[in-house]
C-alpha cells in the first residue's frame, strides 16, 4: 500500500518543474518533494525537524522516496521551497489527493466546504506581517481543495472572491464565518452555481439585526398570500 501511494505521488511529483539550475544538483526533486510532503504528514513542522525527522529513518525508506545518497541538511530544502512556484506544487499535489482520496461525488450529493483564514505561527517579522492564508477545507475528508495567500494590503473577503473563482462551485456549499457575508461573495457563489450557508452569530450584533429585519419584512409581505 505504501509503495503505491509514494509511487503515485512520484508520478504527481514529476510534473513539477525544477527551479534550480543544473549544475550543483545532488538529490532528485521528487525526493526532495517526497520528503517534504511526507515529513508534514507525519508532523514536522519547519525545516529543522523535517530534516530532523528524515535523517532518523532507515536509509530503506530514504531509497523508496527517490534518494540515492545521505538526504541533504535544511538549507538545501530552505532554498528549493523558495524558489519553488507554489501554485503549481499546490495543483499537482491536489491532484495526488483527489486520486488518492477518490472524492467524486453522486449527482444528487453536495459537497460542502468551509472558507476559513489562518495565521502561520512564526511568521511575524520586524519588517513584515505575518503570513495569513485563506483555504478552503472539505468537510468530509478535512482535506484543503484550495488556499491563497492574503496579502497584507487586503483582507480575507477580497482573498475569497480570487478563490472562489477558481474552484467549480457547481453542486457544492459554501460555509463561512459573518466576515464573508458580504453582497459579491454571495453573488459570485451563485453565478457560479452554488449555495452558501454564512451564519451570522451575536459578535455581529448590527448585520445579526439588519438580517433579521430582512426576514422580517418578507415574512410581512408573504403572510397575507399563506393565509389565504
Amino acid at each position: 500500500m505504501l509503495q503505491n501511494l509514494l509511487g503515485s505521488l512520484a508520478g504527481y511529483l514529476s510534473q513539477v518543474v525544477d527551479p534550480r539550475k543544473l549544475r550543483g544538483r545532488r538529490h532528485s526533486l521528487v525526493a526532495l518533494l517526497t520528503a517534504v510532503i511526507c515529513g508534514l504528514l507525519c508532523g514536522a513542522r519547519g525545516y529543522e525537524s523535517l530534516v530532523e525527522w528524515l535523517h532518523a529513518l532507515p536509509v530503506e525508506f530514504w531509497h523508496k522516496i527517490g534518494f540515492t545518497r545521505r538526504p541533504p541538511k535544511k538549507d538545501c530544502f530552505r532554498d528549493l521551497l523558495i524558489k519553488l512556484d507554489p501554485d503549481a506544487f499546490q495543483l499537482v499535489v491536489n491532484r495526488w489527493i483527489n486520486d488518492v482520496l477518490k472524492l467524486e461525488l453522486k449527482p444528487e450529493d453536495l459537497q460542502v466546504f468551509s472558507i476559513d483564514g489562518k495565521v502561520l505561527c512564526n511568521t511575524l517579522t520586524p519588517f513584515a506581517d505575518a503570513v495569513k492564508l485563506l483555504a478552503a477545507v472539505d468537510h468530509a475528508t478535512g482535506y484543503v481543495l484550495h488556499q491563497l495567500r492574503v496579502p497584507s494590503e487586503t483582507n480575507e473577503h477580497k482573498t475569497a472572491l480570487v478563490l472562489l473563482e477558481s474552484m467549480v462551485l457547481e453542486g457544492k456549499v459554501v460555509v463561512g464565518d459573518a466576515a464573508f457575508c458580504q453582497r459579491d461573495v454571495c453573488q459570485q457563489v451563485l453565478a457560479n452555481k452554488g449555495e452558501y450557508l454564512l451564519p451570522v452569530k451575536e459578535n455581529q450584533a448590527d448585520l445579526r439585526r439588519q438580517i433579521a429585519h430582512e426576514f422580517a419584512a418578507d415574512e410581512a409581505a408573504f403572510s397575507p398570500l399563506l393565509s389565504t
